[in-house]
């Protein structure tokens, strides 16, 4: 949404640009003229660039994204790749790699329990999962 805002405000601008280079050129022509029409050109051209790259989302691979707006998420998860998404929605990237708690390197969870025979054994926790993209 603020690529958006910041396209309408660099939209204006060049418009006021023009604006200002149509005024003075009736009153005075000059180079000075032609440097705001040149100016309002790029502006025009910097604020469209930037309105189209809103229009877009890159997911990368190992992740899906998840588009929501106005409070409502869209139940189609986004997959790898550039896709088109509405300027007013926003995307949330999760990843559909396999993921481990606690960390490599990391203190692993150890518990002292005792089994059905009351021996006493020493067991090691870890967690692996993997989100679905499809759901």
């Amino acid at each position: 949404m603020g690529k958006l805002v910041s396209s309408a405000v660099l939209l204006l601008i060049a418009f006021s640009l023009l604006l200002a280079a149509a005024t003075l050129r009736s009153q005075r022509p000059g180079p000075v003229v032609n440097l705001l029409r040149l100016a309002g050109y790029v502006v025009a051209a910097i604020a469209l660039a930037v309105g189209a790259g809103s229009l877009l989302a890159v997911i990368d691979p190992g992740e899906v994204g998840v588009r929501h707006a106005f409070g409502y998420t869209d139940p189609a998860p986004l997959l790898a790749g550039i896709r088109y998404v509405p300027p007013w929605s926003s995307i949330e990237r999760y990843s559909t790699r396999e993921e481990q708690w606690p960390t490599r390197g990391e203190q692993i969870e150890a518990i002292e329990a005792l089994s059905s025979e009351q021996m006493g054994m020493h067991v090691e926790v870890s967690i692996r999962w993997q989100i679905d993209p499809m759901q």
